[in-house]
């Protein structure tokens, strides 16, 4: 059951949304946590908490993807929202590493003198909990945790918000209008897997394609998309059916392949030309903004920027 119904507490004033997007594909950068595990972040440690820790090498990580040929970079902030931080024990601590993650990237900009305008998109991940009735959350618990992450991330002077890898319906409806109200462009991102049937495709919390864009389309999403899954080698086929459904931007975050265990750390192996192949089958579904997920690195996405250009 979905709960539009239920989002009428604390109405705020609807302000008109900034365009962010212009013909052409744009070209996002790849994946955060797979530079930190390069980097030497240990299991366990909060990819978050290196805003202030490693502060150098948050910077670095953003200007490596900008040099590779990324427009659009994504603040480290994915588990940053005071409910995942809870699980760190640094939910007291939110505004300070959002605050942090900005200040970073937008150094990053600044050292890269790119002669593009480079764009930088809050990034807002899933609580990793749920809400009623399978969880003890309520709605507006979870409103006002993403609202919190929201408005830090506008006070910092993010130019968008992205909202990524999530799996429950219920949880996008209420984090979109949350990042909507702050006036902001707003991208919308899930997670899906093809069924067993091999006909369709589905979250792992069993939300369509369908539901997906008529959620987005209700909340008023500036761009929708797909990233990480196990079927990121397959992912041109979802960009395919959802251009379909919606004429609105569509992204796509491909990770490097599938998954692999060795000697206990997950390793992708995708060769970076291999996922210039991939973009360009991205970008022939109807993509209009490329980038990379789990696994990806400044090479794969200088691969996508050169097959797709």
């Amino acid at each position: 059951m979905l709960i539009s119904g239920l989002l009428s507490m604390k109405p705020k004033k609807k302000k008109g949304t900034a365009p962010f997007f212009k013909k052409g594909i744009m070209v996002a950068d790849g994946a955060m946590g797979t530079m930190l595990q390069k980097a030497g972040i240990q299991q366990g440690e909060c990819n978050e908490e290196w805003n202030l820790s490693h502060a150098e090498t948050i910077t670095d990580i953003h200007q490596q993807y900008i040099e590779a040929g990324a427009e659009m970079i994504i603040t480290n902030t994915f588990g940053g929202n005071p409910i995942k931080l809870k699980t760190h024990g640094l939910s007291e601590r939110m505004a300070e590493i959002n605050f942090a993650a900005l200040s970073l990237a937008k150094k990053a900009v600044e050292r890269s003198h790119s002669s593009k305008k480079i764009l930088i998109a809050g990034d807002i991940g899933p609580t990793g909990e749920f809400m009623v009735p399978l969880g003890i959350s309520s709605v507006e618990d979870f409103y006002d945790n993403f609202n919190a992450q929201v408005e830090v991330l506008v006070k910092g002077g993010v130019d968008l918000i992205i909202i990524e890898t999530m799996t429950a319906i219920e949880e996008v409806e209420v984090c979109l209008r949350a990042a909507k109200e702050s006036g902001l462009p707003v991208i919308v991102s899930m997670s899906f897997n093809r069924d067993k049937d091999g006909n369709n495709f589905h979250t792992m919390m069993g939300a369509g394609l369908e539901q997906f864009v008529e959620i987005s389309t209700k909340g008023n999403a500036d761009a929708i998309g797909v990233n990480c899954g196990v079927i990121s080698l397959e992912m041109d086929e979802i960009i395919q059916r959802l251009r379909k459904l919606t004429t609105i931007p569509l992204m796509a975050e491909p990770n490097a392949g599938l998954p692999k265990l060795i000697d206990g750390k997950t390793i992708y192996d995708l060769a970076s030309e291999k996922m210039g192949e991939l973009a360009v089958r991205l970008k022939n579904a109807g993509a209009n903004i490329i980038g990379g997920c789990c696994g990806t690195t400044p090479a794969h996405i200088k691969a996508i920027a050169q097959a797709i250009r």
